[in-house]
This record gives C-alpha cells, structure tokens and sequence, in this order.
C-alpha cells in the first residue's frame, strides 16, 4: 500500500483517533499521523490511515456516514469515551449530606471524589465549597484537582494557619479538667472525642500520620488548676 503523505483538509489529530476508535476507519496500533480519501465508483470511498511506524490499513465506509462524523466533530462533539459524566448522580443529595459531615472527613473525601465524576452546576457550588472552606486540607486538595480537570480557573488552596477550631485549647482544658487526676492519654483521647468528634476528626485529618504525637504531647501540655 502506498504510504499517505497528505491530511484530508480540516481532520485534525485527535479527530483522527476518534474516528480510527469508533471503527470508521482501521488500523493497527500506533499514533495515527492522518486520513487520505478515494473515491470510488460505487459512491464509497477508502479511508486511508498512516499509524507510525507500525502498518498501514484502510477499510470501505459509506461516504455519507465519514462526513457526518467529520461535521460533528469539527462542531465541538466531543468524544462519546469521555470519563467525566454530566448530569447529577441518582444520590446526589447523600453525596451532598456526606460532603458536609463535620464529623468524618473521610466520608467528605469520598463524597468529594464521587462528585467529580459527575459534572454539574450543583456539583460544581459542592466542590468549591469544599475547596474554600474544608478544614482538612486533603479534602480541599482533592476538591480543587476535580474543578481542575474540569477546566474552571481556580487557586489552589492553601492550608489554614493557626488552630483549624476556634478556641481549641480551651476545650481541651476542659476536657482534661473533666477526668479524674492520674487519668492516661487513651482516656482523654476518648473524651475528646466523645464529646467534640468534630474537633478530633478535623485535627485527625489535618495531622494525619503524627496525630497521636500531636495530641499526646498537647495533652501533657496542659495545666489545670486541679492538677
């Protein structure tokens, strides 16, 4: 076969790899470099595709159905392999809800990943919430490399200086001051989060791996008047 040296005019590369995946045109693997077409006396032309340096390959297509993909294409379809659907998922609303849960941010991480799969004006107001307003810095990296994909123009986040919650120490003042003296870490630990959940998970999220340390040596810290 004749090597193909010309592009059919307006085909662009990615056009081109379309066509040669929905199996209007044929080939073996490689990069598709571009289309050629013939005539033929039937009506039907042969789409030519050079793909590297692997072979040629050519297959008959009906002149009409090439050109109406060729019209599509280069009217903005875009591809139908897309990995990022569009519409709200059926459980958008739990989504949303997960997405808000003060008290676990691995349910708003999870919530966060799912809603990037999903583009929409509703997911779109969830994710940049999440973004500007997580305290977990995780979920807001998480949320601004899905608006990212997306092509919105957005900052990166930066992560929160000072304490994530407003008036932390003393609430584990108090925590401390509401155990017996001679209490261990592991009590305290289970006080706190018993009765401030979202305090511990924000810090538990935040720290990550060194929060046991962080809340240990905070702890030892602290001073009451009773002990």
């Amino acid at each position: 076969m004749k090597e193909v040296r010309s592009l059919l005019s307006g085909v662009r590369w990615g056009e081109a790899d379309f066509l040669l995946k929905m199996g209007f045109v044929s080939g073996g693997r490689g990069r598709v470099y571009g289309f050629q077409q013939q005539p033929l006396p039937n009506g039907r032309f042969h789409g030519i595709v050079r793909t590297g340096n692997v072979y040629n390959a050519e297959r008959v297509v009906p002149r009409r159905a090439f050109f109406l993909f060729i019209g599509l294409l280069q009217n903005g379809v875009k591809s139908l392999e897309q990995e990022t659907k569009t519409g709200l998922p059926e459980n958008f609303d739990k989504l949303k809800a997960a997405a808000n849960r003060t008290s676990s941010w691995r349910d708003r991480l999870a919530a966060v990943e799912e809603l990037g799969k999903h583009k929409s004006p509703q997911s779109l107001s969830a994710l940049t919430y999440r973004m500007n307003h997580d305290l977990v810095y995780t979920v807001q990296e998480a949320a601004y490399n899905c608006l990212k994909e997306w092509g919105e123009k957005v900052e990166p986040p930066t992560r929160q200086k000072g304490d994530l919650i407003k008036g932390l120490m003393k609430t584990l003042v108090r925590i401390k001051k509401s155990l017996p003296e001679g209490h261990s870490y592991e009590d305290f630990k289970e006080k706190l989060k018993k009765m401030r959940l979202d305090l511990y998970d924000a810090y538990e999220g935040d720290k990550g791996a060194e929060f046991d340390n962080w809340l240990e040596s905070t702890w030892k810290a602290l001073r009451t008047r009773n002990y």
